[in-house]
C-alpha cells in the first residue's frame, strides 16, 4: 500500500504540473481520478484502523490476564510456563499493533497530502 499511495503521489504531482495551463476537461478527469484514490485509500485507513484496534484490544486482554495469572501465582491449573508464554503472547500482539499504527499513521497523513491535491486542481480550474 505504501508503494502504490507513493506512486500514485509522484503521478498526481507530474499530472498536475503538465496541466498547469491546460484545458478544464483535463482538470475535472484528474479531479474524478484524485476523488475515487481518495475513496479507495479511506477505505484502506479505515479497515487498518479496525485491525489496529483488533490487536490494541487483545493486547490489553492478555496483559490483564497475564497480571491476573501471576497475581493468582502457579496453581495446579496455570504453571510458571503458562504466565511466561501469555507475557509472550501480550508482547507479540504489542509488537503487531506498533507496525499498524505505524502504517496507520502514514496512510493517514498521505490521505491528507491528497486532499491537498484536490485543493489544487481546483484552483487550476478557478483560475481559468
Amino acid at each position: 500500500m505504501k508503494k502504490q499511495i507513493t506512486e500514485y503521489m509522484e503521478f498526481i504531482e507530474s499530472e498536475l504540473k503538465r496541466l498547469d495551463n491546460s484545458r478544464e476537461k483535463d482538470l475535472d478527469e484528474l479531479a474524478k481520478l484524485n476523488q475515487q484514490m481518495i475513496e479507495d485509500f479511506r477505505h484502506e485507513r479505515f479497515v487498518h484502523l479496525i485491525i489496529t484496534l483488533f490487536f490494541a484490544l487483545m493486547a490489553i486482554v492478555w496483559f490483564i490476564v497475564t497480571l491476573g495469572l501471576m497475581w493468582m501465582g502457579p496453581s495446579e491449573y496455570v504453571g510458571t510456563y503458562m504466565v511466561i508464554l501469555l507475557g509472550v503472547l501480550t508482547l507479540l500482539f504489542l509488537v503487531v499493533d506498533a507496525f499498524y499504527i505505524r502504517h496507520y499513521y502514514f496512510l493517514e497523513n498521505n490521505i491528507q497530502k491528497l486532499y491537498g491535491y484536490n485543493e489544487k486542481i481546483y484552483s487550476l480550474k478557478t483560475k481559468e
